[in-house]
């Protein structure tokens, strides 16, 4: 752009002596009327773009060509001459896009030139037609509202054909430069998955992976592109070999595009991106490998994990605010009672059981169980005072889990089947009575005139009537 607008300012420059000279040395004849070649427009395609933007073209100057064989720019009505000045003035990347935006902000009511263009699904570009020479202003609407474009001009510039008093311009093809306000990461699978929570992951244990996602935008004209992730005590980079990219849904090779910088166990790593790589252009100059990426990688829950959760997060060169990601941890409560009201709800004064054990599992039939922070250790609770509750060595993450009963109060028969329970982000209490049913009755002792006297009141008879034969036979004898 900026050897465009030297040749913009060399044209005014050479107009203003042009008419110097003129002054000086009057009477010299003046060519005749020269004329547009190769057409008599063009057209301007703006690319890195995305679908359902909405992309708007401006004149903000109008080269006119002189019967002397020079041209004027004459700024069109909308725009300020002093911030168009200042525009072609500009030296550097960063004075370039301030005084763009400059031209931008001093617009009055400018008229649009032709119609605005929206992006099309599948489409990362637009094409304006019918262009002529001059200064445009491309301005874009996004559809996304965390994508912002830097407004651009477009110089469309008069070339002097040799040899000849004509004048002749080429077709446009611009590379808009954005940037996006977040990064979007997410958790995308794990060891342990629940069913019934929503479709959300869990991840329960020490030694399971954490599969993270990130999609980010490497824009146009860009010269470095740097992604760095941090992950808290208790989460560990599994290794370069697990980071793979993606564009489109099909994976990018490593080679010749990316280096990590990171090693297995490590807590912080970052993904570069080859310098030629996001140069590289089309042959009509728009980038190649600008556009929306995703990269997955992995994390390993270590021992250090606690009850707060494991966190991650991620930065761009583009988003130094970055974003992150949280694995969270929960605990949960028993309370062991004796259901008096048969009626499986407890209330207070109820009997709170202590001496009951169970075993925590993620299935129903008992084949996956929970273990604590070693990795080696089942969780089981043991009520006391009728309570029991999850400790700190135990990680788990919101989902249905069962508890199966190990050992009963005193008094009472083990709890036959297993007990489902949901925990939620929150944690929870789980009241679990002991009922009168075949599952959950308690031993029935004897009492009086209660059926265990029956049998012992027969057992009394017979002693007694064998006793009494005995002892009128003995008589008889004698």
């Amino acid at each position: 752009m900026a050897h465009i607008k030297n040749r913009l300012r060399g044209l005014l420059v050479a107009f203003v002596a042009l008419v110097a000279a003129l002054a000086i040395v009057p009477g010299v004849a003046q060519a005749e009327p020269t004329s547009w070649t190769g057409g008599e427009t063009k057209t301007i395609t703006v690319s890195n773009l995305q679908p359902g933007d909405v992309v708007t073209l401006y004149k903000v100057a109008d080269v006119k060509l002189n019967g002397d064989n020079t041209t004027t720019l004459v700024v069109q009505t909308g725009f300020e001459q002093g911030t168009v000045d200042a525009y072609l003035d500009a030296e550097g990347a960063d004075a370039v896009k301030a005084a763009a935006e400059d031209v931008w902000e001093d617009r009055d009511d400018a008229t649009p030139f032709g119609t605005a263009a929206t992006v099309q699904d599948g489409q990362t570009s637009v094409t304006f037609r019918n262009v002529d020479a001059g200064l445009y202003l491309v301005h874009v609407a996004p559809a996304d509202e965390s994508v912002t474009y830097q407004p651009t001009i477009v110089a469309m510039s008069p070339l002097a054909v040799e040899g000849t008093t004509d004048w002749t311009f080429d077709d446009a093809y611009i590379d808009l430069k954005k940037s996006t306000t977040t990064l979007d990461k997410k958790i995308t699978g794990g060891a342990v998955q629940y069913e019934e929570n929503g479709g959300k992951l869990g991840y329960a244990m020490v030694g399971d992976e954490v599969t993270f996602q990130v999609t980010f935008e490497i824009n146009a004209n860009q010269s470095e592109f740097v992604l760095t992730d941090t992950m808290s005590t208790g989460l560990t980079f599994t290794g370069a070999e697990d980071v793979v990219l993606y564009k489109n849904g099909e994976r990018v090779p490593a080679e010749g595009v990316y280096t990590v910088a990171g090693n297995e166990g490590d807590q912080s790593f970052t993904v570069t991106f080859d310098a030629v790589w996001l140069q590289e252009k089309s042959s009509n100059g728009t980038s190649v490998n600008a556009g929306t990426y995703t990269i997955e990688y992995k994390g390993l829950i270590t021992s250090d994990a606690t009850l707060d959760g494991v966190t991650n997060t991620v930065i761009s060169t583009n988003n130094t605010d970055g974003d992150t990601v949280t694995v969270d941890f929960v605990g949960f409560d028993i309370v062991k009672y004796g259901d008096a009201n048969k009626n499986n709800t407890y209330e207070e004064g109820e009997d709170l059981l202590s001496g009951a054990e169970f075993a925590l599992y993620y299935d129903e039939a008992g084949e996956r169980p929970v273990y604590k922070k070693d990795g080696t250790t089942q969780v089981t609770l043991t009520t006391v005072g009728g309570k029991a509750s999850t400790d700190a060595d135990t990680l788990l993450e919101p989902g249905t889990y069962y508890l199966k009963e190990t050992a009963a109060p005193s008094g009472y028969q083990i709890v036959a089947n297993p007990i489902k329970i949901k925990v939620t982000a929150e944690g929870g209490t789980f009241y679990i009575p002991n009922v009168a049913s075949t599952d959950h009755e308690g031993i029935q002792l004897p009492t009086t005139g209660g059926a265990g006297t029956v049998a012992l009141t027969a057992a009394g008879v017979v002693i007694v009537a064998g006793a009494a034969a005995f002892i009128v036979r003995s008589r008889k004898e004698n």
